[in-house]
């Protein structure tokens, strides 16, 4: 098995400076499906059939995260979090926030509607860009839908599902790193954090599956998940359909020829210098040691297992 993570995670006392006042694009257009803006104009979207699933965080990925909280609060870590917002452990940090029982900690969460969608479109343009910025190369903070705040980023690569990769890649594997923090944030825990903070009261999990690519020199079909968060739930969200295949779009790589808008089923193959056929993360682990926060995990099991944290 390989399986790649990666986190972003914001205090949340800097969420308003990154969420709001940013400048508007000139003639920028949403995805058409999952309505999430992409930054430029159609004609510089580059079109992908992909297998996604909306319904994921309904059906799998609430579940997970609810007994991820509950098997946490009966292991009490210390909690600090980001920069010391809290003291104490976990569950002194759920009581600051009014959540006095273990019941009421893993009950506080709920799903979103925008979050489940732009997790989803990010999961999409993880599959070309692993990182947490845009395939535009802008900032993460731009996969904007409706009016909802958010307040942090995981991405994971190759892992089976998405209860696996709530439970054990983002959850369970990281245990160890924030006892040894103290409770503290740092680049081996970010995930755990992000998934315990009982500020957090909305997410949103994207999936998409079965993408071919070339990750860490190893080619193969790898699936994508995203979990994006809030501190409120704006729009509660609604019923979705499972599996899906279809077009969803995303803003061209640089030096990459877009599609536009696709029409008849046909995808034209995207050209260019960089035409960006499936997935390759060399790039993103060469940032990730330039910035000196990389961890990379390798573990010899019948497989090859990564976890990257960035």
């Amino acid at each position: 098995m390989r399986a790649f993570t990666r986190r972003f995670l914001v205090p949340l006392t800097a969420t308003a400076l990154i969420t709001t006042g940013l400048p508007a694009v000139a003639s920028a257009d949403p995805d058409p499906t999952t309505g999430v803006e992409l930054n430029v104009a159609q004609n510089q979207f580059v079109g992908k059939s992909v297998t996604y699933d909306p319904s994921a965080g309904a059906r799998e990925g609430l579940a997970a995260l609810k007994e991820l909280r509950g098997y946490m609060w009966d292991q009490n870590p210390p909690f600090r979090a980001y920069n010391n917002e809290y003291s104490g452990t976990l569950q002194d940090a759920a009581r600051s926030q009014g959540l006095r029982t273990k019941e009421a900690y893993q009950n506080a969460v709920s799903l979103d509607e925008d979050l489940t969608w732009i997790a989803t479109q990010r999961a999409v343009e993880a599959s070309v860009k692993f990182e947490h910025k845009r395939p535009d190369g802008t900032d993460v903070n731009t996969a904007k839908r409706g009016t909802v705040q958010w307040s942090g980023e995981s991405l994971a690569v190759g892992t089976p599902n998405l209860r696996d990769t709530i439970i054990n890649e983002w959850g369970k594997g990281e245990l160890q790193a924030l006892r040894d923090a103290n409770g503290a944030w740092n680049e081996h825990n970010g995930h755990l954090i992000h998934m315990l903070n009982p500020k957090n009261r909305a997410y949103g999990f994207g999936a998409v599956y079965d993408v071919p690519g070339v990750v860490f020199g190893h080619y193969g079909r790898y699936n994508y998940f995203a979990a994006w968060s809030s501190t409120v739930v704006k729009t509660p969200a609604s019923t979705q359909t499972g599996k899906t295949t279809g077009v969803i779009y995303r803003a061209a790589l640089p030096g990459e020829r877009p599609t536009g808008i696709v029409s008849g089923g046909h995808i034209p193959a995207p050209g260019g210098d960089n035409p960006a056929s499936g997935s390759s993360l060399d790039t993103g682990q060469a940032i990730g040691i330039a910035l000196g926060v990389i961890a990379l995990i390798v573990t010899l099991l019948g497989g090859v297992s990564f976890t990257l944290h960035l």
